[in-house]
C-alpha cells in the first residue's frame, strides 16, 4: 500500500503511547504521574490492533473476494510471515540468550515460537510486549479462513458485510458468556485472550470493507464530527480509567462485567473513527505532508515502529532497575536514544531486507 501520512501519524501515536507506558516505572513515587503514563499502553495497543485490522482487512478483502484461490492464500501467508517472523525471532532468540547467559534462566519458552504465550500467564512475563503479536498472528491466520467460509459458495457484498458483523457479535457474546461462567481477570484473562480480542481487529476489517466497497459511507464516517466525538469519548474513558486505577486499582475492573465484556469494541470503534479521519484529512495529507521535517519524522517513526515496539520494554526495564541512580531525565533520554539507534539498525539490517523480498509475492 502507498504510504499515507495520516496513517503514519496514527502508527507513531500508537508506538509513543506504548513507550510512554513503559517509562512509568521511573515515576512510581508519584502515583498520579505513574498512572497517567502507565495506562497509555492500553490505548497504544488498541490503536495498533485497530490499525492492523484496517490495513490487513483491506488486503484480505481485495485478494480473496470475490474470487478465492489457494495461490493467493499462500502469498498472503508468506508475506505476513516475512513481515513478522525474521525480526521477531531474531529478538526472541537474543532475549533467550541474554536470559540464559546473564541471568542463568534455562527455559526456552517454546510457546513464544508458536505465538501461544498468551495461554500461560507466567509465559507472558517473558518478552512481555509479545502478547500483542500472539493475538495479531492468529488473527492473520483466521481472517482468510473467515472470508473463505463466507464466500465459498456465492459472494455478495451484503453477505460479506453480514458475516463480519455476525463474527464481531459472536465474539462479544462468547466473551461475555466466558466472563459470566469463569470470571477471568481484566488483563490476562480478557485483554490478553487470543480469540476474545479478535472483535477489535474485525472492527478494523469492517471499516476496511467500507473503504473498498462502500466509499460514500466511509467518507461520511471519516468527517470531523465523528472524529471529535471519538476524541471526547477516549478522553473521558481514559480519565475515568486512570481515576479508578488510582483509587481502587485493577480489582475494580477485574470485578466489572461491563468493562471486561464491552469496553474493547467501544474503544475500537472510537479508534477506527480517529484513524480514518487522519487517513483522509486534507490538512495532514496535503499541507503537513509538504513539510519535510514533519513528513520525515512521522514516516521514519512509523517505519521503525515494529523494531521500537519489540525492544523498548526490556531496555527501559534494565535502565530503571539497574541504572536509575543519577538523574531520571538523563536516564530516560539515554535509554530512548539507545532504543532508537538499535531500532534503526534492526530495521535496516533485518526487517527491511526481508520486507524487500515480499515485493516478489504481490
Amino acid at each position: 500500500m502507498q504510504r499515507n501520512l495520516g496513517l503514519d501519524i496514527v502508527r507513531s501515536i500508537a508506538i509513543i503511547l506504548v513507550m510512554v507506558a513503559h517509562l512509568s516505572p521511573f515515576f512510581t513515587q508519584n502515583p498520579i504521574i505513574f498512572n497517567l503514563l502507565y495506562h497509555s499502553g492500553l490505548y497504544g495497543v488498541e490503536l495498533f490492533f485497530i490499525l492492523s485490522g484496517f490495513l490487513i482487512g483491506q488486503i484480505a478483502i481485495s485478494k480473496f473476494t470475490p474470487n478465492f484461490s489457494f495461490k493467493r492464500l499462500k502469498t498472503f501467508y508468506f508475506r505476513r510471515l516475512l513481515r513478522i517472523l525474521p525480526l521477531y525471532y531474531s529478538i526472541l532468540i537474543l532475549f533467550l540468550l541474554i536470559s540464559y547467559f546473564a541471568f542463568k534462566l534455562k527455559s526456552i519458552h517454546l510457546l513464544h515460537f508458536i505465538f501461544l504465550q498468551n495461554l500461560i500467564e507466567s509465559e507472558v512475563s517473558f518478552f512481555a510486549v509479545s502478547w500483542t503479536l500472539s493475538i495479531q498472528f492468529w488473527f492473520y491466520i483466521f481472517i482468510p479462513i473467515l472470508l473463505l467460509f463466507f464466500v465459498r459458495k456465492k459472494y455478495s457484498l451484503g453477505k460479506l458485510l453480514r458475516s463480519l458483523l455476525i463474527s464481531i457479535f459472536i465474539i462479544i457474546f462468547l466473551r461475555a458468556l466466558y466472563i459470566l461462567l469463569y470470571n477471568p481477570t481484566f488483563d490476562f484473562g480478557v485483554r490478553k485472550n487470543i480469540f476474545f480480542r479478535f472483535d477489535s481487529l474485525l472492527i478494523g476489517v469492517l471499516f476496511g470493507l467500507f473503504k473498498l466497497k462502500l466509499p460514500s459511507l466511509y467518507k461520511k464516517l471519516a468527517n470531523s464530527y465523528f472524529f471529535l466525538f471519538s476524541l471526547i469519548f477516549l478522553f473521558v474513558f481514559y480519565w475515568f480509567y486512570v481515576v479508578v486505577m488510582i483509587n481502587q486499582g485493577i480489582q475494580y475492573f477485574d470485578g466489572s462485567f461491563l468493562f471486561r465484556a464491552f469496553s474493547w469494541p467501544f474503544m475500537s470503534l472510537m479508534f477506527i473513527l480517529f484513524t480514518i479521519y487522519f487517513e483522509n484529512s486534507n490538512f495532514i495529507n496535503k499541507i503537513l505532508s509538504g513539510k519535510k521535517v514533519v513528513l520525515s519524522f512521522f514516516t521514519r517513526l512509523s517505519r521503525y515502529s515494529f523494531s521500537l515496539f519489540l525492544i523498548h520494554y526490556e531496555i527501559y526495564t534494565y535502565f530503571e532497575t539497574y541504572l536509575d541512580k543519577i538523574n531520571v531525565a538523563i536516564t530516560i533520554i539515554t535509554a530512548t536514544f539507545i532504543i532508537c539507534v538499535l531500532s534503526y539498525f534492526l530495521y535496516n539490517f533485518i526487517e527491511k531486507p526481508f520486507l524487500s523480498k515480499r515485493v516478489k509475492f504481490t
